[in-house]
């Protein structure tokens, strides 16, 4: 499998999982790269694809990351974070009531899981202001 290389300078920073969202952009691609090595050498690595869908969700790449939250979940779907880091992804890609099913799935998991909560609340807006 193919992964992406990391592109030259620059690149945005957003509100990201972890301590993704302080790192410069050349740090998250190198990180990527890292967790992209991980997942070849034991594609059933479920942290490995967790913090790679985080990395992509860092450099804004919000489909990427989903598809890799779901590789993760697929594997460990005892996951709250990677529900609420998928929820949180679906919400920026514009799908807010898939991200409220994954919110609620985070919440499910992890019962005072506060940032979830508040998550689910401006997807529910979303989706009702979409009505």
């Amino acid at each position: 499998m193919a992964f992406p290389r990391r592109p030259g300078r620059g690149g945005r920073s957003s509100a990201a999982p972890s301590s993704f969202a302080r790192a410069s952009s050349r740090r998250r691609w190198d990180a990527l790269l890292l967790f992209n090595r991980a997942l070849e050498a034991d594609p059933s690595f479920a942290l490995a694809a967790f913090n790679r869908a985080s990395a992509l969700f860092s450099l804004e790449r919000f489909e990427e990351a989903i598809d890799v939250y779901n590789i993760a979940l697929r594997r460990r779907p005892d996951l709250p974070d990677a529900w609420y880091f998928k929820g949180r992804a679906l919400l920026e890609a514009g799908q807010p009531q898939a991200a409220a099913i994954c919110l609620e799935k985070a919440i499910d998991l992890r019962p005072n899981f506060d940032e979830a909560l508040v998550e689910l609340e401006r997807a529910r807006d979303e989706e009702d202001a979409a009505r």
